[in-house]
């Protein structure tokens, strides 16, 4: 939920999802005004009016992505509830994983925390910087004493927004590339009295260190078409997998009765939910250790269905050096693992983020300012959605030039 300046209510709702040719796409289908009060019925009747009555696409949900609060949960939860009982449908797992919480939010909210004990500290770089380009005057003496000292002056001191940390970050790594500048600065003016102490210099370039981390998970997680997995410790290897083949049969069993069809029916259970990306993914992210251990460690069995061939057959060899790309194995591989194919297009497509929605409300913000703030929602809807689809159009004709230009080689 979020509030534009005419303090309406506004929810962005995105479609991802794999199309047949194994291409992971993500449209903003609806730009929805709610009007108040902004509770879990509103939410929930919001978004199930566009997914039932505008789109038609209820019965294809398999997992919903939102930011973590209770509104959320509760609004979530109804939806998938309502669903199930008007079409007489269950989601798998029992909706198990039908409500993903954002992960970029959680990292925020972890962050948040842990900068909450180096207040004293990040105030102080704060303000020296503020100090620094307050005035053009100081900015000039800062530089002179930066060429002074040799150093590159090109990276400057930028300011950061309290509000977020990633800027947070990017303030103090550029503040202790200086840190002898400032001390320097200190000497010659005496009206700079907010010089941080030298234990508090150490205890920025320590959280510089502990934010870095934080930072790069972010920005995975704001990236849509890339597949990652942690590494595994090798005495959780055999138990983790060991939970995954578990959910993998259990899912399986879902998947065969929801699409079980002439070419299938042979089949047995199928399913790959998460081991779609441990399976193939371990060659580039998990230690081989993990997956030849959970191999050796369970009893052989008969290949009754594409899930057994799928954990039997051998591991492809794959370069260290060559990108491996999980959608195109899927799409060279389709034929093979049918019922899996039917669930890794499922999986692969869940957002861990909610990015892709938070970048349209950074639109509305140009959209709806100051000057402009009599648009109405339904124009506002418009104006987000048009600019969506017609970048979408767009980089779907670059692929398709892409693909023809490739083709054309190598005839």
């Amino acid at each position: 939920m979020w509030s534009s300046q005419q303090t309406l209510g506004y929810i962005c709702l995105t479609a991802s999802y794999i199309d047949t040719n194994w291409q992971l796409h993500s449209h903003i289908l609806n730009f929805i005004h709610v009007p108040p009060p902004h509770n879990a019925i509103c939410i929930c009747e919001s978004v199930l009016e566009c997914i039932t009555t505008k789109w038609g696409i209820h019965l294809k949900l398999f997992s919903v992505t939102a930011d973590n609060c209770s509104t959320n949960d509760s609004g979530i939860s109804l939806l998938r509830r309502t669903v199930e009982r008007k079409n007489n449908i269950s989601f798998p797992l029992r909706g198990e994983y039908f409500h993903i919480r954002c992960g970029a939010q959680i990292i925020n909210l972890i962050v948040k925390d842990g900068m909450n004990d180096m207040d004293d500290t990040i105030s102080k770089v704060r303000d020296s910087v503020k100090y620094i380009r307050g005035s053009p005057k100081r900015l000039h003496a800062f530089k002179e004493c930066v060429k002074t000292m040799g150093l590159d002056e090109k990276n400057g001191l930028n300011y950061d927004v309290p509000t977020r940390w990633n800027s947070t970050l990017i303030m103090l790594r550029d503040a202790l590339l200086f840190k002898d500048v400032f001390q320097r600065l200190a000497l010659c003016d005496p009206s700079y009295t907010c010089l941080p102490f030298e234990d508090e210099w150490s205890h920025a370039s320590d959280l510089c260190q502990f934010l870095k981390v934080f930072y790069d998970a972010t920005n995975l997680f704001s990236t849509t078409k890339q597949y990652l997995l942690g590494n595994l410790d090798k005495p959780d290897v055999i138990v983790k997998y060991g939970i995954i083949e578990s959910t993998l049969h259990e899912l399986s069993a879902e998947y065969k009765n929801m699409h079980e069809d002439s070419d299938t029916c042979n089949m047995g259970r199928a399913n790959a939910s998460t081991s779609t990306m441990i399976a193939m993914e371990e060659y580039k992210s998990v230690s081989r250790y993990g997956f030849k251990a959970y191999v050796n460690s369970v009893s052989p069995v008969v290949v009754h269905t594409d899930l057994d061939k799928y954990f039997l057959d051998p591991m492809e060899e794959i370069s260290p050096t060559v990108e491996f790309n999980i959608l195109s194995w899927w799409k060279a591989n389709e034929s093979k693992y049918k019922i899996l194919a039917r669930i890794a297009r499922d999986v692969l497509a869940i957002l861990v983020s909610t990015v892709a929605s938070e970048s349209a409300f950074s639109t509305l913000g140009r959209i709806i300012n100051d000057y402009r703030c009599s648009t109405t929602p339904k124009n506002v809807e418009s104006l987000i959605c048009t600019q969506s689809w017609i970048g979408d159009a767009n980089n779907l004709c670059e692929s398709s030039h892409d693909a023809e230009h490739l083709d054309n080689e190598e005839c």
